[in-house]
């Protein structure tokens, strides 16, 4: 929730955007705020969450929304919940993307 609330505030101050477990409220908002993070030009847009994860509808919402506007991110879904066992993988797979 957080990093969707600071990327789409600031969308030319992130080149890279990683989303674990998308928690924020798909409303009205979310596509101008979206399209605001895709005029930021992001290099990556990294959406994560686990399948059993209570937040996997929330997720995957948004992914349609970032689609809609013209944001391609690179999607995973693995096993698991809203755990950080599961967010260390996509740690691990998300920080060596980072500053290439």
């Amino acid at each position: 929730m957080h990093m969707i609330a600071i990327a789409t505030a600031n969308p030319s101050a992130f080149d890279y955007v990683g989303i674990f477990s998308q928690a924020s409220r798909i409303d009205s908002t979310i596509d101008p705020r979206l399209t605001a993070l895709r005029d930021g030009t992001p290099k990556l847009v990294y959406v994560t969450v686990g399948t059993d994860d209570f937040l996997l509808e929330n997720s995957r919402a948004l992914v349609e929304h970032m689609k809609k506007v013209g944001i391609t991110p690179k999607y995973i879904e693995t096993p698991g919940a809203h755990t950080f066992f599961v967010w260390r993988r996509y740690l691990a797979d998300f920080a060596p993307q980072l500053f290439r």
